[in-house]
C-alpha cells in the first residue's frame, strides 16, 4: 500500500465530492434511502 494520504481529487473533482457529501448529509446513505422508499411503498394509499 502507498502512504496514508487522503483521497482528494486533484482536478475539478472537488465540487463533485462536495456535492456528494452534501447529498449524503441531506438525504442519507444508500441504505437509508432504500429503507425510506420501501417504507413509503408499503403504506396503504
Amino acid at each position: 500500500m502507498a502512504g496514508s494520504e487522503p483521497l482528494i481529487p486533484k482536478h475539478g473533482g472537488y465540487r463533485q465530492l462536495a456535492s456528494q457529501a452534501k447529498a449524503f448529509e441531506d438525504e442519507g446513505g444508500f441504505t437509508e434511502r432504500l429503507y425510506r422508499v420501501r417504507r413509503q411503498r408499503r403504506r396503504p394509499s
